[in-house]
């Protein structure tokens, strides 16, 4: 992702500071979005449940103890205008966070059920 100086400048040395900090507690999660990103020819389901992991890494390390499925359901909720757009009319909101989390859990190897 490219970012123009201009818009950066006068903050620049405030957003480096930020960067490596986050770095050092988020790299891993910075990897994954990054790979996402910078590699378009993946498979589109390597893609999504990176997508996941980085989202759920991201939550799980700044606010500890989060689920999945809140996490979900509050981004969802948080960006319900983009999600009109992606989205069709018939789709069920809590069906579809609860697919995802059953496949996330399958990822990981963890039963559905056991959740």
């Amino acid at each position: 992702m490219t970012l123009p100086y201009d818009g950066l400048s006068a903050n620049f040395e405030k957003y480096m500071v930020n960067w490596f900090e986050a770095t050092d507690d988020l790299e891993f999660i910075l990897e994954l979005y990054a790979l996402v990103i910078y590699n378009p020819s993946l498979y589109v389901q390597l893609r999504f449940f990176n997508l996941i992991s980085a989202i759920e890494g991201f939550y799980n390390r700044k606010f500890r103890t989060r689920k999945l499925k809140n996490i979900l359901k509050e981004l969802f909720d948080t960006y319900s205008h983009l999600m009109s757009r992606v989205l069709n009319n018939d789709t069920n909101q809590d069906s579809l966070i609860d697919h995802i989390v059953d496949l996330r859990l399958f990822q990981i190897s963890i039963s559905p059920v056991e959740r």
